[in-house]
């Protein structure tokens, strides 16, 4: 199976696809303590997961008569539905502010991605200070080493963090080691210690990792996360996808979607690597990844 164009989800509006997966709603789970944790377990228990399976599953009182007799009165379910709406909700804002928030001086230092090799940074070169860029070729053409070395490339000339979303368990800290012997900068002593690993083997494990790293998006130097590499997407949205429905390509825009809106509000740059992709024709294809950013 052909993996698709990334490029044709990121920025998508997917709201034609009216089955879409979850990742693009808000977990009830993310409400605790906001929402009592034996309520949510409850509504889990009734397949109520997300705000859109509370917001649009009846009506109050229908909810109230699936859950177990005696566990919330009528008036706290009400209560605790306005305020997953709430929640759920985009803030209103005109749009002379919003203009004037683009065009004001950004408050957070700015990332700059950069390779230290000419040709790459020539791909790199955008005036966006947030992008979702594609790293994409055959399997073992060295994806990941190019991603890795853009990190590390940061993490010791900056005081900013990363983090490594490894959804295969292949992330060697062995080589990420010996990979900084060869970088010099003021703030190596301290690079591996910036960059941050999780473990996600789903899209669902995913969205929750990058919703907990929140605060950390507009954190302090030092603490500042600035970079996410997910290492590889197609572990995450390969199982998804199938010929025969368009559900998987709706997980797929949601989740592109959801990188590239984090990108836009944080200044985030995400590495995003596709090992089912090769960005040359086939019967053509050099040793080499294939870099570029995806809007």
């Amino acid at each position: 199976m052909n993996w698709p164009d990334l490029s044709d989800y990121i920025g998508k509006d997917f709201s034609a696809f009216p089955n879409s997966c979850e990742a693009a709603n808000m977990r009830l789970q993310a409400l605790v303590p906001h929402l009592p944790q034996d309520l949510v377990s409850a509504w889990a228990e009734i397949g109520i997961r997300t705000d859109t399976d509370l917001l649009f599953s009846g009506s109050a009182v229908d909810i109230l008569s699936r859950l177990p007799e005696g566990s919330i009165r009528l008036a706290q379910l009400r209560d605790y539905i306005a305020l997953v709406a709430q929640q759920s909700s985009s803030p209103a804002i005109r749009g002379d502010e919003l203009l004037e928030q683009e065009l004001a001086p950004s408050q957070i230092s700015t990332f700059c991605l950069t390779a230290g090799v000419p040709e790459i940074d020539s791909l790199l070169e955008t005036s966006e200070r947030s992008l979702v860029y594609e790293i994409s070729g055959d399997r073992g053409s060295g994806k990941s080493i190019l991603a890795l070395h853009l990190v590390l490339q940061q993490l010791v000339s900056n005081d900013v963090s990363a983090l490594w979303m490894d959804t295969t368990g292949d992330f060697s800290v062995d080589r990420a080691r010996h990979q900084l012997q060869y970088y010099s900068g003021e703030k190596s002593s301290s690079a591996l210690a910036r960059l941050e690993v999780a473990t996600a083997l789903n899209t669902d494990a995913a969205i929750e990792i990058l919703e907990s790293m929140r605060p950390r998006y507009s954190a302090s130097p030092n603490s500042r996360l600035c970079c996410v590499v997910i290492d590889t997407i197609t572990r995450l949205l390969g199982p998804n996808l199938s010929a025969a429905s368009p559900q998987g390509h709706a997980i797929m825009a949601s989740f592109m979607h959801h990188l590239r809106t984090l990108a836009r509000e944080h200044e985030l740059t995400f590495l995003v690597i596709n090992d089912t992709a090769s960005s040359f024709p086939k019967g053509n294809t050099p040793s080499t990844s294939g870099l570029a950013p995806r809007k």
